[in-house]
């Protein structure tokens, strides 16, 4: 090989690495999270409101799986952590209408990120999805594609 093509497969070497994105080193783990909520997000009395999107790093997701929404919201109250918890639990205000991406820093054993919208339940509505769980990654080529996207809805935590 020509001297150009030693280069040009050292460029790549060096590039490669920087496109796919890989997101633990030095016991840190980077996780990216989109973030779309609707106009009419948390809708109750009239109006929308804030949200928090309360978030776990999570080393084992089996325990946050197996924990109810009630019982997660019982760990906020008792500062307590969630079964398979990996380090400390983030919170995350989303506003009606807003759309945002978060490159959030977690330990490095932390695989999943383990998700609630804590929405207000106002009396005789009924409960929409509010729990989930996302890989813990920035996706590749510069977090373009393979990020976890969340849209907010007036009730619901989806995840696209």
């Amino acid at each position: 090989m020509g001297r150009v093509s030693w280069r040009l497969l050292g460029g790549i070497g060096f590039a490669l690495p920087l496109l796919l994105g890989g997101c633990a080193s030095s016991g840190v783990r980077e996780a990216c999270l989109k973030v779309r909520a609707d106009d009419d997000l948390a809708f109750y009395d009239g109006q929308p409101h804030v949200t928090v999107l309360h978030i776990w790093p999570l080393s084992d997701p089996l325990g946050f799986e197996q924990t109810t929404e009630e019982g997660l919201l019982s760990l906020l109250s008792d500062d307590k952590r969630a079964r398979g918890q990996a380090g400390e639990r983030r919170e995350l205000p989303v506003k009606p209408g807003s759309r945002f991406t978060r490159r959030l820093s977690f330990p490095g054993e932390t695989t999943t990120l383990g998700l609630l919208a804590d929405f207000y339940q106002a009396p005789g509505v009924e409960a929409g999805r509010r729990k989930d769980m996302v890989e813990a990654d920035c996706g590749w080529l510069f977090g373009w594609f393979g990020v976890p996207k969340l849209h907010l809805t007036r009730h619901d935590l989806l995840v696209e």
